[in-house]
């Protein structure tokens, strides 16, 4: 909770828009596959909220087709339940429905991706002062990612890196294991799409694996 002061009072409001939690939770247990026997899982940090769930998305579905508003039903039982409950509206509108109560709210676009046999949203907090100038400063990488031809879920994960060293502090892999709270193996991937959008350079001196991302200035 947070609060807005209008004239003499004070009100309570929420950081994050509840309708959209709301549509995340509705969306994982109603598209999760039910073959695995993982759970639902939504996790609060001090800078965003995720919800993963079981099973990639269903029937050959992309990401960007998904965003559009494109749905394909793993579970039509529990779809239309939902449906006669009022949990849903309509086949498809849950992640663009997402995507504009984060507008609503002022808040950064939100992350879909697929994770090993899952899939996860996340939606973020408004920034800071602080926070705006390092996203500011990590735009500049912009063109050169997307020279590379390199994905947004990359570009999100990058930039957590860059927000956690910004530039001119040498890292390393385990670094970004550490930041990312990640497997050895994600970090390797990172590391390397950040090498071929040449985004970073290596830094001699300080043992091997060491970089440090480039002043694009």
């Amino acid at each position: 909770m947070g609060a807005e002061i209008e004239g003499e009072y004070r009100k309570d409001v929420y950081e994050l828009p509840i309708s959209a939690i709301r549509e995340m939770i509705a969306n994982a247990v109603l598209h999760r596959s039910y073959l695995d026997k993982s759970c639902v899982q939504v996790s609060l940090y001090d800078d965003r909220l995720e919800v993963s769930s079981p099973g990639m998305l269903y029937g050959g579905l992309d990401m960007e087709t998904a965003k559009l508003g494109k749905s394909t039903c793993r579970n039509e039982a529990i779809a239309e339940a939902f449906h006669y409950m009022h949990i849903v509206e309509a086949w498809g509108t849950g992640l663009p429905r997402i995507i504009n109560r984060c507008k609503e709210y002022g808040l950064p676009d939100p992350v879909f991706e697929e994770f090993g046999n899952g899939f996860k949203v996340t939606i973020f907090r408004k920034v800071s002062n602080a926070q705006e100038k390092v996203s500011n400063d990590f735009e500049k990488y912009l063109p050169l990612f997307k020279e590379a031809d390199v994905t947004d879920t990359f570009i999100y994960n990058i930039q957590k890196v860059f927000e956690m060293c910004g530039v001119g502090v040498p890292f390393g892999q385990a670094n970004v294991m550490e930041w990312l709270n990640c497997s050895k193996s994600k970090a390797t991937n990172i590391m390397t799409v950040m090498k071929a959008a040449k985004v970073i350079k290596k830094v001699t001196g300080l043992g091997p694996g060491k970089y440090e991302f480039l002043d694009v200035n």
